[in-house]
């Protein structure tokens, strides 16, 4: 399991490293001009998941490092999950729009994760932490993208379901 947690988020870092190295050639598309929010979420995402392997390694036996370490891991994943929200966004919104909804959504997401903290239920503070961050971000993000590439792909609404 942890070597799949490895491949997953070197996927990830690849993807967030082949989106950088685009970004340099010059691009009339609109899409090509918010191409570095998608990089950031593969970068931030690779973090995240490549989190679930060191966390456990970093805190053996150090309990103190433990929930410093899983609320570092939990930012990461909510914050790659507003990067790839605020790239659905960024296809219909100015700047100042696709970048304000998913900072206040994470922003709201953060003070409560932080207001609901229970040493005592560590494992299901963080289950539902995680949770929370991927259907108040992940899910949102990943639905504006996949409408954006469907209004891409089907100009006319006669062709199209």
């Amino acid at each position: 399991m942890k070597f799949l947690y490895f491949v997953y988020g070197l996927a990830f870092f690849t993807m967030g490293l082949a989106i950088s190295m685009q970004i340099i050639q010059p691009s009339q598309l609109k899409l090509a001009k918010t191409l570095w929010l998608l990089a950031v979420f593969g970068f931030t995402h690779a973090v995240s998941e490549w989190g679930y392997l060191f966390v456990p390694i970093q805190t053996a036996g150090r309990e103190e490092y433990l929930i410093i370490l899983m609320m570092v891991h939990l930012a990461f994943m909510a914050l790659s999950f507003a990067f790839l929200f605020a790239f659905g966004l960024a296809q219909y919104f100015d700047k100042r729009i696709y970048l304000l909804i998913p900072a206040t959504i994470f922003l709201a997401w953060y003070i409560n994760f932080i207001f609901y903290f229970d040493k005592q239920a560590l494992d299901i503070w963080y289950v539902k932490s995680e949770i929370w961050a991927r259907y108040l971000l992940g899910f949102p993000g990943v639905q504006r993208i996949a409408n954006d590439i469907h209004d891409e792909s089907c100009p006319t609404s006669e062709l199209c379901f």
